[in-house]
């Protein structure tokens, strides 16, 4: 394509975008809320220390047990050879004809 066809093709998708009309985000933010002050900010060991502990239950550990024995096997079968070797000999051998 010819540089002046391109420049009409970014002009032509770009500039509708600026007659977009944006809504009107003000009325959707409650009163309270606009006025209200920043939270604090904290560092994250003090949230962390106030956190309480997950409580897992024996059910809850067989699953996520068994949940992880399924995503290991899963990522066992994805280490294996995309290629084998049979086809990757064939390729090679075409490769070098050319």
């Amino acid at each position: 394509m010819r540089a002046g066809t391109l420049v009409f093709l970014a002009f032509a998708t770009i500039l509708p975008a600026g007659c977009t009309q944006l809504p009107a985000l003000d009325d959707a933010i409650d009163p309270a809320l606009r006025d209200a002050p920043y939270p604090q900010l904290v560092p994250i060991e003090t949230l962390r220390a106030s956190a309480p502990a997950p409580d897992l239950g024996d059910e809850d550990r067989s699953e996520i047990d068994a949940r992880t024995a399924t995503l290991r096997a899963r990522a066992a079968t994805l280490r294996g050879a995309v290629i084998d070797p049979d086809t990757r000999d064939r390729m090679a051998r075409g490769v070098q004809e050319r």
